[in-house]
């Protein structure tokens, strides 16, 4: 692997950051600035626009402010209306401006979560606890997988590629069973 010098102009309060994080770590400054830039560059580098700026300059941030952002969430009522409308999607069907309006919902929810991981793996990296946060966001990734998991299936029967079953279809597959079970 090559080798390549590079002199950088630094802004004063971008500097201040290094040098304590530096003395917090007991490293030289240049192995935090080349730890910041790779950690900014690897994980920016498989996402989109939107979601590269969210996390881009958190490597940058203080302790302090990791913390604040690892522990922040959706605002309560947006999080009420992301369930409202998947309710909605469900039994009535959504409007194209509901819809729209349930995935921009969405995109700012994967993007909170994805600033709370990012900043939690840099907590980690500079030496914290971060278990109970890992425990939540573990918590929060299996309820967005759970969503999107329904919203694939919900897909599949808009397209005709699901089959569903009437109530009455259910109720007769659960008998039929349970006399089968009960030997009868």
């Amino acid at each position: 692997m090559a080798v390549h010098s590079l002199t950088l102009n630094l802004a004063g309060s971008l500097y201040e950051r290094l040098i304590r994080r530096a003395e917090r770590t007991h490293r030289p400054v240049e192995v935090e600035l080349l730890e910041a830039a790779a950690t900014g560059i690897s994980v920016e580098e498989d996402l989109s626009a939107d979601l590269a700026q969210a996390v881009s300059a958190l490597h940058l941030q203080d302790d302090a402010e990791l913390w604040r952002a690892a522990q922040s969430s959706l605002p309560k009522e947006v999080a009420t209306q992301i369930e409202h409308l998947h309710l909605k999607r469900q039994f009535e069907g959504l409007t194209p401006n509901e819809t729209q309006v349930l995935a921009t919902m969405m995109r700012r929810c994967e993007q909170t979560l994805l600033v709370r991981g990012q900043a939690t793996l840099l907590l980690k990296q500079r030496g914290h606890d971060v278990s109970q946060l890992v425990a939540e966001l573990a918590e929060e990734q299996e309820d967005m997988e759970d969503i999107r998991a329904a919203d694939a299936i919900e897909a599949r029967i808009a397209r005709g590629e699901e089959r569903t079953y009437s109530h009455e279809e259910v109720w007769a597959e659960i008998d039929a069973l349970s006399l089968w079970i009960d030997g009868g």
